[in-house]
């Protein structure tokens, strides 16, 4: 044998051998793999909200004063108008009595100028048109018959003398009757004057009502931020108030999540790190507007009437349950393959007798790092993980299962 043919033999069994020793090895080497198992599948969004009042605000002063009253504390509640803080007002309470007066009796006198002197000043005028009508025909036929020299001069100029007299007064009567009525300058003056102290009564209430601090809707006072005898400024912030008409739940979501909302979710809701105290509610709306800033969307959810929690801003733990079914196959998203991201076929490989199996299942993808499987497995398949780079057929002479939760 020669040289170059002692080398190319020896190239030989040195293969052999690294075969071999391949094998040997990969003999040891234990694949990751997963048991399918029926069991129960959920999806659901785990999220953190804050516990509210349907309705809130922050009370502020609008003037400079002395805090003279707070009418409820903390806890308490107050129908809709009712006054919470009192700022002492100095002489506006003065000032409104005044202005108040000037207002009803302006309001007085012009209701008696439409409804008594209009009244009257009809009547008169209506007396006088009758009057005026019979005198003026007693004029005419009196002049008539002094011309035909029945009566005296002094007769027929007695008939013109009563007939002017009425005739005057008739037209005082139109004149006055015409200032009352609707457009007349009588009437006109006297609405000018209701207005104006109208106008001056409500401003002074106006002022008045800047030192009273009322809640707008049927309310329970969150927190007061001052206290009787402490000065106040414009501006400053006088206390936090609630609706009476029950608490919600708000979240910000991030974006992905948006598609699989819809009103009327069920929300599982805690206090805390027990799961086992949960209040269920539901979704009661969805703010459809992403934040640009946060990439996120706002819900509302509403909370059962028994709800034990009532505290304003109380941090509590959510889970949106989006799917759930009794019984289902699920296996890790990363033991799922296809042979490029626009295939739409999906598949996996299955251990059978002692080899790598490929075999096509179907799926329904969600939220979850598990992939819910339909089609193509049974319960007990070994499912391999691919991250060795398995092949359909492949030797697979040891698997270790691991933890699929």
């Amino acid at each position: 044998m020669n040289k170059r043919k002692k080398l190319a033999a020896g190239g030989v069994i040195i293969l052999v051998i690294a075969v071999a020793a391949f094998f040997i090895l990969n003999d040891d080497k234990s694949i990751e793999a997963v048991k399918a198992m029926s069991g129960p599948y959920t999806e659901k969004i785990v999220a953190v909200g804050q516990l509210g009042l349907s309705q809130e605000t922050t009370l502020v002063s609008e003037v400079s004063g002395t805090v003279r009253e707070i009418t409820m504390q903390e806890g308490g509640t107050l129908n809709a108008g009712s006054v919470l803080i009192q700022i002492d007002e100095g002489d506006l309470a003065y000032q409104l009595e005044e202005r108040e007066a000037a207002y009803l009796d302006s309001a007085a006198q012009y209701n008696n100028l439409v409804s008594f002197e209009y009244a009257s000043a009809k009547g008169e005028y209506d007396r006088l048109t009758s009057l005026k009508s019979q005198t003026e025909s007693a004029y005419r036929d009196s002049e008539k018959l002094y011309n035909e020299g029945a009566i005296s001069k002094s007769t027929m100029l007695s008939a013109k003398a009563t007939y002017e007299s009425v005739l005057s007064q008739w037209t005082t009567a139109r004149l006055r009757l015409e200032a009352l009525g609707p457009g007349g300058s009588l009437r006109n003056a006297g609405a000018s004057r209701l207005q104006g102290a109208e106008a001056l009564y409500n401003k002074a209430r106006d002022n008045a009502d800047d030192y009273r601090i009322v809640v707008p809707w049927d309310s329970v006072v969150l927190k007061t931020y001052v206290a009787v005898g402490d000065s106040v400024q414009p501006g400053q912030t006088l206390a936090d108030i609630g609706g009476t008409g029950g608490f919600t739940v708000s979240a910000d979501l991030d974006e992905k999540y948006f598609p699989y909302l819809t009103k009327g979710l069920p929300v599982d809701i805690f206090v805390g790190d027990d799961r086992t105290k949960g209040v269920e509610g539901s979704i009661e709306n969805i703010t459809p507007q992403i934040n640009p800033n946060t990439g996120t969307f706002a819900i509302a959810i509403a909370l059962p009437d028994d709800f034990p929690y009532q505290a304003s801003n109380l941090t509590v733990n959510l889970e949106i349950m989006l799917r759930e079914i009794e019984s289902a196959i699920q296996i890790p998203a990363a033991y799922l393959l296809r042979d490029n991201d626009t295939d739409p076929e999906t598949y996996v490989f299955v251990y059978q007798n002692g080899s790598a199996e490929k075999r096509t299942v179907k799926t329904e993808a969600g939220l979850s790092s598990f992939i819910l499987i339909t089609e193509g497995l049974s319960d007990g398949d070994i499912v391999l993980s691919p991250s060795d780079g398995l092949s359909d057929g492949d030797r697979v002479n040891k698997y270790e299962e691991a933890d699929a939760s």
